[in-house]
């Protein structure tokens, strides 16, 4: 195996490439393609810059969903059509959340064949083979699960939305298996691109068929987006040497790689099982509307989970996928670098939300009271120990599927589904839609100790101990921040959304202030991914 850079990561510990082309390759194919740390196109990039791209992009396609959903916050208030509309995509998310899986957990997979697109083409083919049957469960099957969950009338619409959307769910695993081998070969930037350009598709899409089509031109610019990001992804991975391969797979390895799919996806789905689980908490013991309110809640407090634990998860996949060696204090540097950077990003999220999330929501959300924009902001705020325990859980989860114990993680989701019902529906009979995100919170909490249980084992309890003492004081810092920032703007008698958007503007600044004077682990993390950033830019300028 040749010699090549090493991957650099967010903790500047180096990996070596997660995969490199096969020895019968010529050198101009090795530079075409690309190993993780290899050269390619513009330079091989730091963990820091393909982790940036990656989250910008995930956020880019989140920022995309966001833009649609104002959109119809403005023009739709709260009620049974829309309850019905993001119902149906929640349950289409769980498809996407299969494929995005995939990015992950199938990664160790797509690197066991010295043929590097054999894997790819297989796993490709097999899921073809579902196609047809996922267009049944969309259109057929689960329109009756929403009626019997938010009413007759929601699953009416939800059954038009979802036969839009089975086609886009089956883009979406081409899309997500494709970025995946694209992960493999190194290369983030062409996903990043696909992405990015698909959301920019569907906000351009939706706002030319609203008009016209209404609610329903929500899914149709979807699959629209879908298509878009396909063509990207596809047309890269040909520039890397890949070809349709008309593979005439036996059924028992088409069944296999189903199930091997299905069982990497399995922890997702149960993550989104919970989401769902409280989408209908919420319906049922809240009221009317109670579920999109939950949906736009739950979607702003996911902006900050994409930039750190999910794109960090995305980029170091494949070097740990190669070269863990099954110790689990190895992956300790891993996680202290995610850890910080994320409680940086959670820290962030939580002071806007306390301070101008009020102000934001209500500005985009014109349609909707000033009760239930105070509902949206609060029940963000509870939410944000999922951001935590997201960070807490990434590495492990990524060290499990590296080692292909796909079951181990899978058993876990299914226990916090379990769970979570009983959760739920203690908290939830309160009738407030916080007490329904608290339960969520609290469930995401322990499945994210039993994933640091399961890798950590005795060293466990020194973990979490490290963790909490970290966003303890990450806690601490952000408080002193937020109390001095609200007593120095409030003697200024500024207007409402002036005074808040003051004291959001100076909390932050004092917030960094305090944690580079008084917090150098988090202020190394600051001063090494900037210098990665500036390095690779300036390289690349180069």
């Amino acid at each position: 195996m040749p010699d090549r850079e090493p991957i650099r990561l967010l903790g500047w510990i180096d990996l070596p490439p997660a995969q490199t082309p096969s020895s019968t390759e010529s050198d101009d194919s090795a530079a075409t393609s690309g190993g993780s740390g290899g050269s390619r196109s513009g330079g091989s990039l730091s963990f820091a810059s393909s982790a940036l791209l990656t989250g910008l992009s995930q956020s880019a396609v989140m920022i995309a969903s966001g833009i649609n959903a104002a959109l119809i916050g403005a023009r739709y208030p709260a009620s049974h059509d829309t309850d019905g509309l993001f119902t149906a995509f929640a349950i289409y998310s769980i498809v996407v959340i299969i494929s995005t899986s995939s990015r992950t957990a199938m990664v160790a997979h797509l690197m066991d064949d010295e043929n590097r697109f054999r894997p790819f083409n297989e796993i490709l083919v097999s899921l073809a083979w579902a196609t047809l049957p996922l267009g049944v469960l969309f259109a057929l099957i689960m329109p009756h699960f929403v009626g019997a969950t938010v009413g007759t009338d929601a699953g009416s619409i939800a059954f038009k939305a979802l036969l839009i959307l089975w086609p886009a769910a089956v883009g979406q695993f081409v899309v997500a298996l494709s970025a995946a081998m694209l992960g493999v070969l190194g290369d983030f930037r062409a996903a990043a691109a696909a992405f990015t350009a698909g959301g920019a598709a569907t906000v351009v899409a939706f706002i030319g068929l609203e008009p016209p089509v209404g609610l329903l031109a929500l899914p149709a610019a979807v699959l629209l987006g879908t298509v878009v990001t396909v063509a990207i992804v596809i047309a890269a991975l040909w520039r890397r040497g890949w070809r349709p391969v008309n593979l005439s797979l036996s059924p028992g390895l088409a069944w296999r790689w189903q199930k091997t799919v299905t069982l990497g996806a399995a922890y997702y789905i149960c993550a989104q099982g919970l989401y769902l689980i409280s989408v209908s908490a919420a319906g049922h013991y809240v009221g009317e509307g109670a579920a999109t309110l939950f949906a736009y809640a739950y979607f702003a407090t996911g902006m900050a989970l994409v930039m750190v634990s999910m794109a960090g998860s995305f980029v170091l996949a494949a070097g740990i996928a190669a070269d863990w060696n099954g110790e689990a204090k190895t992956l300790i540097p891993f996680e202290n670098d995610i850890n910080r950077t994320q409680l940086l990003v959670a820290a962030a999220f939580t002071m806007a939300t306390a301070l101008i999330g009020a102000d934001v929501a209500g500005a985009v959300l014109k349609e909707f009271s000033h009760r239930d924009v105070e509902t949206i902001v609060d029940t963000m705020l509870a939410l944000v120990p999922i951001v935590i325990a997201s960070q807490w859980s990434a590495v492990p989860i990524l060290a499990l599927f590296a080692k292909k114990r796909l079951t181990t993680v899978a058993l876990s989701g299914v226990a916090a589904v379990l769970l979570h019902v009983p959760i739920s529906i203690a908290l939830a009979g309160g009738g407030k839609l916080v007490h329904v995100a608290i339960a969520m919170s609290i469930t995401n909490l322990l499945l994210a100790i039993v994933l640091l249980a399961i890798v950590h084992r005795g060293a466990t309890a020194a973990r979490l101990a490290q963790a909490l003492a970290e966003t303890l004081l990450i806690a601490i810092a952000a408080g002193a921040s937020y109390l001095i920032a609200n007593l120095t703007v409030g003697a200024l008698h500024l207007g409402n959304s002036a005074q808040d958007f003051a004291d959001f503007a100076l909390a932050s600044g004092l917030f960094l202030l305090v944690v580079w004077i008084a917090l150098p682990q988090f202020r190394a993390i600051i001063t090494r991914i900037a210098g990665s950033l500036l390095g690779d830019a300036r390289r690349i300028r180069a």
